[in-house]
Formats: structure tokens, sequence, C-alpha cells
């Protein structure tokens, strides 16, 4: 399902705590490291980040408000997020468990995050 990321560089920069990473498709095998180069990149909050991991948020409404930014390689950036739209995540492991988490994280960070 990640052929579209084949080659492809996915640059992630979550500006309020200075995490940056990139992660590309080489050998059918998803590998993330510190390159700076990419061929899209995503950008915003911590905040809005788990918003869109947790889908408290529509990822369009996130993007179109410009809270996530993206830059390069749209045709990219628009695969990726189909595939996060279309992605089962009440399937993947550790669900149940985790995304209470993430939605009691994205409530206490809703208290800082700058009104939209």
């Amino acid at each position: 399902e990640l052929d579209f990321m084949q080659q492809k560089t996915l640059h992630v920069c979550i500006e309020d705590i200075g995490v940056t990473f990139s992660m590309s498709l080489r050998d059918n095998r998803l590998v993330v490291d510190n390159s700076d180069e990419f061929d899209t990149k995503i950008s915003g909050t911590i905040y809005d980040f788990l918003l869109l991991i947790s889908r408290s948020e529509d990822t369009d409404t996130l993007f179109f408000q410009r809270r996530l930014k993206m830059q390069g390689d749209t045709e990219l950036g628009l695969y990726l997020k189909n595939f996060l739209d279309g992605m089962d995540v009440e399937s993947l492991p550790y669900y149940r468990f985790g995304n209470p988490l993430l939605v009691k994280g994205v409530d206490f960070l809703k208290q800082f995050a700058p009104s939209s």
C-alpha cells in the first residue's frame, strides 16, 4: 500500500518541539533518517499532529486551515493523506490501548493550543 513512497522522501517537522525526521520507502522497507532533502514536507505543531493521528480532527480541516502545512510534491502529499484517511486504524495493534491515550494527550494540549 505504500508503493507511492518508493524512492520518495517525506520530511516531517514538528515545529513547536523541534523534532524533524524523514521517511522513505527503499527496497520495500520504511527507512527513517535525519535527511534535510525531501520530496514533500509536512509541518505543524505537536497538537495538530496528535489531532491527525488520533483522528480527533479531519485531515482536510487541518490542511485547509493551514494548521498542517505541506510543501513540495503535492501529489505525494495527497497520496499520503488519502492513505492515512483510508487506514483501518481500529485493526492496528495497540489501537484499543493507544488511541485513548492519544485522545487524553489531545485534551491536555488543547488548553495550550492557539485558537484557530
